[in-house]
């Protein structure tokens, strides 16, 4: 009983320190550089004349696409298995660790294809509490059984997702991981 209990600690330490070191790769290859260009566009508007908080909000929200595709490019290089959705809840993108765990192909994932990765007996509550957390805006979280769909393999999952929102507070999208447990 004890070691069952100091092993699924070790292994949640395990998740946590894998999780920590992907961020830290991603801080290196892309948080990085993004803080020194938006710090860089500061300079430049402020040394230029265009120093308002209003200005910088302007040229900023003019990079929107530049953000997003920063944000595909951290999802993309994470071991960590992610995926975004869009506002409704249909998945957009899933990076090769969410295709490793799960056996499926990101085609096959697209919109609601990602509800296939759960197990039967989890899937409706799984996809009623997500619609429900995206209906709400809110953050999702929850454990449930997933199917490697090449091995066939059944194992629980912790799954947390955010909401990713715009300057003007609207869901522009949905960002998860998921955890082997």
């Amino acid at each position: 009983m004890i070691f069952e209990t100091w092993h699924k600690v070790a292994i949640a330490l395990g998740a946590t320190f894998t999780a920590i070191l992907a961020f830290w790769k991603l801080y290196k290859k892309v948080l990085k550089p993004l803080w020194k260009a938006i710090m860089a566009m500061y300079y430049e508007l402020t040394n230029n004349g265009g120093g308002s908080l209003k200005d910088i909000t302007f040229k900023m929200s003019n990079d929107v696409g530049i953000i997003m595709s920063v944000q595909s490019a951290m999802i993309k290089l994470s071991e960590t298995p992610m995926f975004r959705c869009d506002q409704l809840g249909r998945c957009t993108m899933i990076n090769k660790a969410w295709t490793e765990l799960s056996g499926m192909q990101p085609a096959e994932a697209d919109g609601w294809g990602w509800l296939n990765a759960i197990h039967h007996s989890h899937r409706e509550r799984v996809k009623s509490d997500f619609i429900n957390a995206v209906t709400a805006n809110s953050e999702f979280n929850s454990h449930y059984r997933f199917v490697d769909k090449v091995t066939g393999e059944n194992f629980m999952v912790e799954c947390c997702c955010i909401i990713d929102r715009n300057a003007k507070k609207e869901v522009v999208s949905i960002i998860g991981t998921i955890i082997k447990i």
